[in-house]
């Protein structure tokens, strides 16, 4: 079976008087026209996107002249919505800004999927090991990690937060001995009351 696109082209003259006065959408026997006789170019795209997405239309084609990169995300923006699947056929783009249109269709979509993704299929861990992955694939060069779990979470919260009090454990027979956290400037550890300069340090996260 062929899936039909409808096309959607950009225009910036007012639409026939028979659309109605100052008209989003007109269609003919082409396609569907969305024109940009206002101030606010990026905001009439994504209002005709998501006037498309409501008739149903779950297959498009962005033709003609005008679909530039922003033009092209203005749309999406609009067009897509939380459910369901969407298909666009996009215009064509100088490579730079296809590549970068790719990344921001990438990170839109894992967005609003982990939004409505149940809670109980996505713990903690998942979340940050499923960010890494995102990261890396828009850019990895640029980045560097490290997930924390147990308890050098709770480390890792204190060297945060010198001033809270601590989420670790103290030795045991040791509560109520006065242990404070180490207000030195670095990453907090414990003073061993009446023994300056013995205490426990945190490496630096």
């Amino acid at each position: 079976m062929t899936t039909e696109f409808m096309q959607v082209m950009l225009s910036q003259q007012p639409a026939d008087a028979r659309w109605g006065e100052k008209a989003l959408l007109s269609t003919n026997g082409e396609g569907m026209t969305i024109h940009l006789t206002g101030a606010d170019k990026l905001g009439a795209i994504q209002r005709a996107g998501r006037k498309i997405d409501g008739q149903g239309i779950k297959n498009v084609k962005l033709a003609g002249d005008g679909w530039d990169l922003e033009n092209s995300w203005a749309f999406w923006q609009g067009y897509r919505g939380p459910k369901g699947q969407r298909n666009v056929e996009w215009a064509d783009l100088p490579e730079a800004a296809r590549q970068e249109l790719d990344k921001r269709l990438k990170i839109v979509d894992w967005v609003r999927d982990t939004i409505n993704m149940p809670a109980e299929e996505l713990g903690p861990e998942q979340l940050a090991t499923r960010a890494v992955d995102l990261m890396c694939d828009v850019g990895c060069d640029a980045v560097s990690y490290r997930i924390t779990k147990g308890e050098d979470s709770a480390r890792a919260e204190l060297c945060r937060h010198p001033h809270r009090r601590p989420r670790f454990r103290t030795p045991a027979g040791a509560a109520g001995a006065g242990l404070q956290p180490d207000r030195q400037p670095g990453c907090a550890g414990v003073r061993m009351p009446g023994r300056q300069g013995h205490h426990l340090r945190y490496r630096r996260l």
